[in-house]
């Protein structure tokens, strides 16, 4: 997991930096002929689960962020998104100690990816897309843990945790591209591949295998 922090907190470095040049440039009016900078919103929702089969998932489907495409030369273009996503779960564990008990682990966490993909426009207004995407969750993880009997019930114990993790994933994709003047709409399908399962709190992580269908909405700036 520490390679994977570190990795993540490079490449957040590198993604801010890129969404920098991207402003700069179009700020400068410094884009080449044919080229141009489209800015909007990226939102749709999450068709597979963020945690295993046997974990009651409270996740919302959900997914949305701002979202911006920089063309380039025969028919490339990158683009760097924000999506937020909002992850939960509850996981209850019966263990033997006395006659039985129980473990209870709640969470709730916020979830950001910061793709930033390679695209290539394809005919009849089709694209792909390839690239890496950096993923930080942040939140609370609440255990709570009692033992239990034929005679009496033990206090509880309830302990919080700060859950901060951050990965590196895979992503590819692909979808259509509509224009409307200036107007630009996107829908796509995209598959995210986790290098190391996410982690979601103190004894749970994701599934390393995420698709999203989402749609893009923005505005073409420049030429």
């Amino acid at each position: 997991m520490l390679g994977c922090v570190r990795a993540g907190d490079w490449y957040l470095e590198c993604y801010l930096r890129l969404v920098r040049y991207f402003v700069l440039a179009f700020l400068n009016s410094s884009l080449c002929a044919g080229q141009a900078l489209t800015i909007g919103i990226l939102g749709g929702g999450r068709v597979t689960d963020d945690v295993p089969s046997w974990v009651a998932a409270e996740s919302k489907r959900y997914i949305i962020g701002p979202s911006m495409d920089l063309s380039l030369p025969l028919r490339f273009s990158i683009e760097a998104d924000a999506l937020y996503h909002r992850v939960g779960y509850q996981a209850n564990v019966f263990f033997p100690i006395g006659d039985s008990g129980i473990f209870s682990e709640h969470q709730r966490a916020n979830s950001w990816e910061f793709p930033l993909l390679l695209k290539r426009d394809l005919r009849a207004k089709t694209f792909v897309e390839a690239g890496l995407t950096p993923r930080r969750i942040t939140g609370t993880a609440a255990d709570i843990s009692y033992q239990f009997s034929a005679y009496s019930t033990l206090p509880l114990i309830y302990t919080t945790a700060k859950v901060d993790s951050i990965c590196l994933g895979v992503a590819a994709g692909g979808g259509v591209r509509f224009s409307v003047g200036r107007l630009r709409i996107s829908p796509e399908a995209r598959y995210t591949f986790w290098t190391s399962p996410p982690n979601l709190g103190p004894v749970l992580s994701g599934s390393q295998s995420q698709v999203d269908i989402l749609v893009g909405i923005g505005w073409k700036l420049g030429r």
